[in-house]
C-alpha cells in the first residue's frame, strides 16, 4: 500500500530548517536576507499556528527564487516569508522523525502555486499551466496517473478529507479536473471511507489523501498548523493500528513553499523548475 498526502504551501526551512537532526540540510548559521534597502534580516521563531498567506504566484516564486540566488524571499513577501517554527509547535511531525525518513532535498514540480504543482502529481506535468486559473470538472483531458494505474491492474482511491467545492476553485482534488475521472466514484471517497477500509482490510494498493482547503485542514495559511497535523496524526496512526500497516509507505508532502523561505537552490530541469524544497 502506497498512501500519498499532498498538504498545502509549507517550505522546507519554515518547517525544518532549525530541526536539531537536519545537519548540513538545514539554515546555516547566521543565515539571512537582504532588505532590499542596504540591510538584512534574519530569519524569526513564529509564535503563532495561523499566519497570513503570503503570496506565493509564479511572480513571486520566481522573486524568491532570484535567478537561484535564493535571496528574494524577503523582498517578495516581507518579513511573513522568513517565519520558522519548530518542535514545540510540530510535536507529532518532529516525532516521526524516530523512526521515519525526512526528505531533506525533495523538490517541487514548478515555481509556481498549487493547481500547476498538483497537475505534476496527477500527470508528471502542468501542461505549461503556471498559475491557479485552471480549475473545474473535466476541464483536462490526457493521460494521468489514474489511467496508468487502471491499465496495470493497480487498486486506487482518493480520499477527500472534507469536500470543497471544485467549480469554485477551492478544491485540490485535482484529478477530477481530468475529464475521464469526473464521475469516477473512486475520485470522491472520504474520511469515512479510509477508516472504514482500514478496519476491513480494504485500503486500495495506492491511495492519495487530500484534505480540505476551505476548512483549513490541509496547512494552507492561515490555518492553524496544529489542526492539520492532528489530522495526520488521525490519519496516520489508524494506519498503524490496521493490517495494512505492515506493508504500507505512507508519504505526507506539500505541494509548494507557499512563499516561505528556503535556502537550497532547486535543481534547474527546465523552464519551469524544479521547485522550491
Amino acid at each position: 500500500h502506497v498512501i500519498v498526502d499532498v498538504q498545502e504551501n509549507r517550505s522546507f526551512d519554515h518547517y525544518y530548517g532549525f530541526a536539531p537532526f537536519v545537519g548540513k540540510y538545514g539554515v546555516p548559521s547566521g543565515y539571512s536576507q537582504p532588505d532590499g534597502s542596504g540591510g538584512v534580516i534574519a530569519p524569526h521563531h513564529l509564535t503563532s499556528g495561523s499566519t497570513a498567506d503570503i503570496a506565493h504566484t509564479w511572480t513571486a516564486m520566481q522573486r524568491g527564487y532570484d535567478g537561484g540566488k535564493m535571496d528574494g524571499f524577503y523582498k517578495a513577501n516581507g518579513g511573513g516569508a522568513l517565519g520558522y517554527y519548530g518542535p514545540a509547535d510540530l510535536p507529532f511531525y518532529y516525532g516521526l522523525f524516530a523512526t521515519s525518513t525526512l526528505c531533506v532535498n525533495y523538490f517541487s514540480s514548478i515555481l509556481g502555486p498549487t493547481y500547476p504543482n498538483r497537475f505534476y502529481l496527477a500527470a508528471g506535468t502542468s501542461g505549461g499551466v503556471t498559475t491557479n486559473g485552471v480549475w473545474g470538472y473535466g476541464v483536462l483531458d490526457y493521460p494521468i496517473i489514474l489511467d496508468l494505474l487502471d491499465e496495470a491492474g493497480v487498486t486506487w482511491k482518493v480520499y477527500n478529507i472534507g469536500l470543497d467545492s471544485v467549480s469554485g476553485g477551492e478544491s485540490d482534488n485535482v484529478f477530477v479536473f481530468w475529464k475521464k475521472w469526473v464521475r469516477d466514484q473512486r475520485t470522491t471517497a472520504v474520511k469515512s471511507d479510509y477508516l472504514q477500509d482500514l478496519q476491513d482490510g480494504r485500503l486500495p494498493q495506492v491511495s492519495f489523501i487530500v484534505p480540505s482547503f476551505s476548512m483549513g485542514w490541509d496547512e494552507h495559511p492561515p490555518a492553524d498548523i496544529s489542526v492539520g497535523m492532528g489530522i495526520q496524526r488521525e490519519l496516520i496512526t489508524a494506519l498503524q493500528r490496521s493490517t495494512a500497516w505492515a506493508g504500507a509507505a505512507y508519504i505526507l508532502t506539500y505541494d509548494e513553499s507557499g512563499g516561505f523561505f528556503d535556502h537550497v537552490t532547486p535543481p534547474r530541469l527546465d523552464a519551469y523548475g524544479l521547485g522550491i524544497r
